[in-house]
């Protein structure tokens, strides 16, 4: 395997992982919805070695993306896909800044 491959696999292996404090902030919601909402199974966590869930910023995205499309088929409005990555890691990076500062 070259040197171009090895870091392009180690780059796919990186994720970032997000607290519920951190996605509480990201979809506005208190934390014990973001726990509610983990235990409901409707928005999926990983759990590292302190036993705390944490979150994927793929799955926060895909989670908004849900409910914006059950949103706008509820109010008859569905006009496709739309991209909440961006929102995401807009907002992800903003409370990263924002916990360290």
């Amino acid at each position: 395997m070259n040197s171009h491959r090895r870091s392009q696999a180690s780059h796919e292996l990186v994720t970032t992982l997000i607290a519920p404090h951190e996605v509480s902030r990201l979809l506005c919601v208190s934390v014990s919805t973001v726990k509610r909402l983990t235990e409901s199974g409707e928005l999926p966590h990983i759990r590292v070695t302190d036993r705390r869930p944490r979150y994927r910023a793929e799955d926060v995205s895909a989670f908004v993306e849900r409910r914006r499309k059950s949103r706008r088929q509820l109010a008859g409005n569905d006009d496709g896909p739309v991209s909440a990555e961006p929102i995401v890691e807009e907002n992800a990076d903003a409370a990263r800044a924002q916990a360290s500062s």
